[in-house]
């Protein structure tokens, strides 16, 4: 460039706000422009072109016509400074040892190392080795000015997303995870309200609490080598759909808890387990097919799911406990003598329709039927001989039940609350007795 035309005042009324007014163009921009040469016909023509309004020192006032043309290109200045910019910094990185002498004090300078850099709609690469910590995150998006959704991309080499890495960045839209990382770390993605993730896989992977939280994923696949970090996995994750590796056995506690989206789940024949809380709280959950291979379903596994409805539940095998099914939706449930129960509470608040029991049971465990409200009659075996303690307590639409003179024990508010019901005993039994101590209204046959 002509050292006539290297030194020039620059209006920006109408520039992005990153770029600072009336910057003064020295000579080292001007032997940098000299770089650009292949974009030019001559240094004075690039500067007229893409410069908005130009007062050349020494040089006479610019007439009508060139003023038309430099309005012309304003925009075109707009959309090309990232591209002088990223240039620039290319230039800085690779033409010398010394980039702060190279342009120091330059307009472009202002540019490259001052001003922070408008990133919507890129996608920003991280490499490297090991561990990729909140730290390193903001230090890379400390020269972003983050006005709009970008996309991260996670390259081979980093083996773990520490926590918090990402959380609560709200522009964050795409993200690629490499298979070489095998740790997701506490609140990794929480809060990223605006993330969609294909699908995501789980083998070899610890995965920690809520690392996905409020994140959508279209597609999450669980497998047996799968590691959670006691729970909350994919606490409030929008996920549409849920695969499970053949021949996983176990289901982590708290899973999928409180993941509104997910509505419907096939577990696998090999599972064997459902963990404490696994689908509680998922609201639009509606259909489960739970298979016989599953003999242990823990705490509060299904509780709060209150979309739910499943047609059958068999027991056979089985041990259920506390409030598995709270609020679940069941056409039929089928107690047997081989059910275990852990404690109390195991189907509190269920709303069941029918209840059946095995032949040759002989006792129905406490707390088994608590506040269960959808439960109208019961008909219970003759090979019963003890009804647990408050094991019908607060059905508050059970109306009634009929009490085989085998029956020599009955639990302390066995049927307390039960407003509706009245017990239909035979005469002189102990459940009459029963009846009478505990002022249960009663008829004998």
């Amino acid at each position: 460039m002509n050292k006539e035309y290297a030194s020039t005042y620059i209006e920006y009324s109408e520039v992005p706000n990153y770029i600072e007014p009336k910057e003064q163009l020295d000579g080292a921009t001007s032997e940098y422009f000299k770089e650009l040469g292949e974009y030019t016909d001559n240094g004075k023509e690039y500067v007229d072109s893409i410069e908005p309004e130009i007062v050349v020192e020494n040089s006479n006032k610019t007439n009508e016509k060139e003023q038309k043309k430099k309005k012309q290109h304003r925009k075109m200045l707009q959309n090309m400074v990232y591209t002088v910019a990223s240039v620039a910094t290319v230039a800085v990185l690779t033409q010398t040892a010394e980039p702060d002498k190279f342009v120091s004090g330059s307009y472009l300078s202002q540019i490259v190392s001052e001003q922070k850099e408008s990133i919507a709609g890129v996608t920003i690469v991280f490499d490297g080795n090991g561990e990729l910590t909140k730290e390193d995150v903001e230090e890379k998006l400390s020269g972003y000015e983050l006005d709009g959704n970008f996309r991260v991309v996670i390259e081979e080499g980093i083996t773990a997303i520490g926590d918090s890495a990402f959380a609560h960045y709200d522009e964050l839209v795409r993200v690629e995870i490499p298979d070489s990382v095998k740790i997701i770390g506490n609140a990794a993605f929480r809060g990223c309200k605006n993330l969609k993730l294909e699908k995501l896989t789980t083998t070899g992977r610890t995965i920690k609490n809520n690392a996905f939280s409020g994140v959508s994923i279209e597609e999450v696949e669980i497998s047996e080598s799968l590691v959670v970090d006691r729970y909350y996995t994919f606490r409030g994750a929008n996920i549409n759909q849920v695969s499970f590796e053949e021949g996983i056995r176990v289901l982590p506690a708290y899973l999928f808890n409180e993941c509104d989206s997910i509505e419907e789940i096939r577990i696998p024949d090999s599972v064997t387990e459902i963990g404490d809380s696994a689908f509680a709280y998922c609201d639009n959950l509606k259909k489960v097919e739970i298979p016989d291979s599953v003999k242990i379903i823990r705490r509060a596994a299904f509780n709060g799911s209150t979309n739910l409805k499943l047609e059958k539940l068999t027991t056979t095998g089985r041990t259920i406990e506390n409030s598995a099914f709270s609020g679940v939706s069941i056409g039929e449930v089928e107690i047997s003598e081989s059910l275990v129960v852990d404690r109390y509470y195991t189907f509190r608040g269920a709303n069941i329709n029918q209840v059946s029991f095995e032949e040759g049971i002989s006792v129905l465990p406490a707390y088994l039927f608590n506040e269960c409200d959808s439960i109208e009659e019961v008909r219970i075996p003759s090979s019963v001989t003890e009804i647990g303690e408050s094991a019908f307590g607060y059905c508050d639409n059970l109306k009634a039940m009929e009490i085989p003179s085998g029956v020599n024990q009955i639990g302390r508010n066995a049927f307390g609350g039960c407003k509706n019901l009245t017990l239909s005993v035979r005469a002189g039994s102990y459940a009459e007795q029963y009846a009478i101590e505990e002022e249960v209204p009663y008829k004998t046959y």
